[in-house]
């Protein structure tokens, strides 16, 4: 199908023409009351024909749904004839990625209108394997803190997180079965507890960034949302990644709990408590005061890194960059000295356990 250049829409606009109409011109009656795959895990199990119908039935759930979760920037469903574990599966894409002829905004209404030029190292990975390009996700603005339009589908009131919130609420709200982030400082996480998912951050380095609009060099790392582990596991073993032996591990449990609010502790609590009563062994360490340091440390390291790679930026647009617009003003002021010094003691923390 034709690319088509959203300057000429709405952030929300769903460009279905000719893709669901020859989808719905193949199905008959009796499929379409067939009862369709939600997670990734019944999306591999699926037929081809399934897979057909399935996509035709998520475009229509997200037309339904999207006007009141403003989880995506573009919907514009990509033909892939290449045949993998994934062919005719859908995803999304965090918008600070590039895809060829598709929005890449970076979140921003600067950017608004911004076609992207090139596909990204992920998104020509995803087409190796067969996957279905379905559009691209909201973000935060250029991954940090202003946030997006993005509702939890969980509670419309609620947060559903960030930087990633609109690759975890569509595959929260069942509009893809997985979804692609990316994390700095939780960025992936972060909304996968919020939305209710699954969120995986795999070993920096693993995924090239080529193609990802940077914040932190050091720290960011492309990461993937689905509906349970097990789906999680299945799109890591479709990628053709290995998901190692099995093996007896403890879980290590921060002991004291981090400063968080009551609630949080008790869901933590509670979910230690069922890990035990599974069969799963749990080791108290006390790793809090590592951990703030370590935090704080991520900070530090973001702050600088991102304060130098976007202050081309900021000497353009100023202000109108918003939360980017201080985190430039305040990384700025971080010395190259204690930026070293930061770097030395994350590694030092990193492979101690080494030397």
């Amino acid at each position: 199908m034709e690319y088509q250049n959203v300057s000429r829409l709405s952030r929300r606009s769903f460009l279905f023409a000719g893709f669901v109409a020859a989808v719905g011109r193949a199905t008959t009656y009796a499929q379409q009351q067939a009862p369709i795959p939600e997670t990734l895990t019944q999306w591999l199990g699926a037929s081809a024909k399934m897979r057909k119908l399935a996509l035709q039935r998520y475009l229509e759930r997200i037309q339904r749904m999207e006007p009141s979760i403003h989880g995506w920037v573009q919907v514009s469903p990509q033909k892939n004839t290449n045949r993998g574990r994934l062919s005719g599966i859908p995803y999304g894409v965090k918008d600070i990625i590039e895809t060829k002829g598709l929005a890449t905004e970076y979140g921003s209404p600067i950017y608004k209108g911004r076609i992207g030029t090139t596909d990204a190292a992920i998104i020509r990975e995803m087409r190796k394997h067969g996957a279905i390009l379905l559009g691209k996700t909201q973000t935060t603005a250029f991954a940090y803190q202003t946030p997006a339009p993005t509702r939890n589908p969980r509670d419309l009131d609620h947060t559903p997180g960030g930087s990633s919130s609109g690759s975890a609420a569509a595959v929260a709200a069942g509009m893809v079965p997985f979804a692609i982030g990316e994390q700095t400082r939780g960025s992936v996480l972060r909304p996968a507890s919020f939305c209710g998912v699954t969120g995986f951050k795999p070993t920096y380095g693993l995924f090239s960034m080529e193609g990802v609009l940077p914040l932190s060099k050091s720290l960011d790392t492309l990461g993937f949302f689905t509906h349970t582990p097990a789906d999680m596991l299945a799109l890591w073993d479709s990628l053709g990644h290995s998901m190692g032996r099995s093996e007896d591990v403890d879980f290590g449990a921060p002991e004291p709990i981090p400063d968080v609010e009551p609630t949080m502790a008790a869901v933590y609590k509670n979910a230690l408590s069922r890990l035990r009563n599974s069969g799963a062994s749990i080791r108290p360490i006390n790793i809090a005061g590592m951990l703030a340091k370590l935090a704080e440390a991520n900070l530090t390291v973001m702050l600088y890194e991102g304060a130098r790679f976007h202050k081309q930026r900021y000497d353009q647009y100023g202000n109108q960059l918003a939360d980017l617009a201080d985190l430039v003003r305040h990384g700025l002021q971080i010395s190259v000295d204690r930026y070293d010094e930061t770097l030395q003691y994350i590694d030092t923390v990193l492979f101690c356990d080494k030397a």
